[in-house]
């Protein structure tokens, strides 16, 4: 059961982020949809993050991030994502840094931003709920939007996926990211925060 996911809002799991120089806009499009960035682009990455607004426990999040990406994780996801999938993903390592104390601290530590992992083609429409009805006429009629509701059907051809842990949707679903059942399971079990899951979904068997 794969898990479309996104930052979490929750007190505590969220957190103001700002990269340090600010970055170029387009870049950070790229960063959100593109996963054919040169070498040469992610050079020009900021390796600063900017951090503020803490919640109430003042305990920085494990996972941080924006809804489409990009994503940014502290070692011990990394570390999960290596041993699942490892060689896969590519990272760029970036210094957390806030303005006011947390813990007694303006430096976190070193945080890595995911490059965008591949889009998968992977959505099986005929068998999936949209916003706007099901199969072929619900996606056309929803632009690709996966319906909302948490218990919608929503199915994955597990051949596409090929065994991955950490993907994302391909563009004509929106490019969710998505990671599997084993991965979030880890996540909950050792009580990483800051990513919370949006939808369920199942797989096609290969």
């Amino acid at each position: 059961m794969p898990y479309i996911f996104g930052p979490s809002t929750h007190p505590g799991s969220s957190v103001s982020k700002d990269f340090e120089p600010e970055i170029d806009g387009l870049l950070l499009a790229r960063l959100q949809s593109d996963d054919t960035l040169s070498h040469e682009e992610l050079e020009t990455v900021p390796r600063v993050l900017r951090i503020g607004r803490l919640g109430r426990k003042r305990e920085l999040p494990a996972f941080l991030g924006w809804n489409f990406g990009p994503l940014i994780v502290s070692a011990r996801p990394r570390e999960l994502l290596e041993e699942l999938d490892p060689g896969r993903l590519e990272y760029i390592p970036m210094t957390v840094r806030s303005d006011r104390e947390f813990d007694g601290r303006t430096e976190h530590g070193t945080y890595f931003l995911i490059v965008p992992p591949p889009c998968l083609d992977a959505v099986v429409v005929e068998e999936t709920a949209f916003r706007r009805g099901f199969g072929r006429a619900g996606f056309v009629a929803s632009a690709g939007w996966l319906s909302s509701e948490p218990g919608s059907p929503c199915v994955l051809d597990g051949q596409k996926i090929g065994g991955r842990h950490l993907w994302r949707l391909s563009e004509a679903f929106n490019t969710e990211y998505v990671c599997s059942d084993e991965f979030w399971r880890r996540v909950k079990q050792e009580n990483l925060k800051g990513w919370t899951a949006k939808k369920t979904c199942t797989v096609r068997p290969t």
